[in-house]
C-alpha cells in the first residue's frame, strides 16, 4: 500500500475517532454518561433518572418501540430499584446472539436507506442496518447500555442509535477517490483492487 493511502486512511480513521471522542465529550460524567458494559447481571438499555422522569421515559420507550416496528410483546421492562428503567429482549437470559436477528421471523428485519453526502454537495443512498436492528442489539442480553443524569432522554437513545446506524453505513460502503477524482479501493489481498498511484 502506498504511503499516500495509508496516509489518508489514517486521516480518515483519526476523523473518525475525534468525531467519536468529541461526541463523547458531550456526554461526560459531569453532564450525563451513555455507557456500555458486558456481560452484567442486569442487561439490555438502562434509564438511570429521577424518579419523575421515569413515567415519562416509560411512555416515550413505547412510542419508539412502536415506530420502530418491535411489539411489546419482544420487549421486558422492570425497575429493579427507584430512577431506574431497564428494557431488555423477551428472550432467554442465555441468549446473547445477535448476529442472527435478520434470521429470526419475529424481529422482521429489513435494512434501511439512509442519506450520505457525496461530491460536489449532492448526496447518495446506502443500504445499511435499520434502526430496529441496532435497538434490538442493545436490549439483548449479555451487554447494557446505560443512559443517566442529562442523558437520561429518549432522544440521547435515539441518538445513540442513529450515530452507530452512521458509523455502520459510512465504513460499510467506505470508498475513497483521489483527488484527481479516480476512484480508489482497498487492498486487493482482502478481496478489493487497489489502484496505484502515477510514478
Amino acid at each position: 500500500m502506498s504511503s499516500l493511502v495509508k496516509t489518508r486512511v489514517n486521516v480518515a480513521l483519526g476523523l473518525l475517532c475525534v468525531m467519536s471522542a468529541a461526541r463523547a465529550g458531550m456526554l461526560a460524567p459531569e453532564s450525563g454518561t451513555a455507557s456500555t458494559q458486558h456481560a452484567p447481571p442486569i442487561s439490555g438499555v438502562m434509564f438511570s433518572c429521577p424518579l419523575e422522569q421515569i413515567a415519562e421515559l416509560h411512555r416515550d420507550m413505547v412510542a419508539y418501540l412502536r415506530e420502530l416496528g418491535i411489539g411489546k410483546d419482544l420487549v421486558v421492562k422492570i425497575e429493579p430499584a427507584g430512577g431506574t428503567l431497564v428494557y431488555t429482549l423477551a428472550t432467554p437470559a442465555a441468549d446473547t446472539d445477535t448476529l442472527s436477528f435478520k434470521g429470526r421471523e419475529q424481529y422482521r428485519i429489513k435494512d434501511e436507506l439512509v442519506r450520505l453526502p457525496a461530491k460536489g454537495g449532492n448526496t447518495r443512498a446506502v443500504s445499511t442496518v435499520s434502526k430496529k436492528e441496532i435497538l434490538l442489539a442493545l436490549l439483548q442480553h449479555g451487554r447494557l447500555t446505560n443512559f443517566s443524569g442529562v442523558a437520561c432522554t429518549l432522544d440521547a437513545l435515539r441518538d445513540h442509535v442513529g450515530m452507530r446506524q452512521n458509523t455502520v453505513a459510512w465504513t460499510d460502503k467506505l470508498s475513497w477517490g483521489w483527488p484527481d477524482g479516480r476512484p480508489a479501493y482497498w487492498n486487493s489481498k482482502n478481496g478489493t483492487r487497489v489502484r496505484r498511484l502515477p510514478a
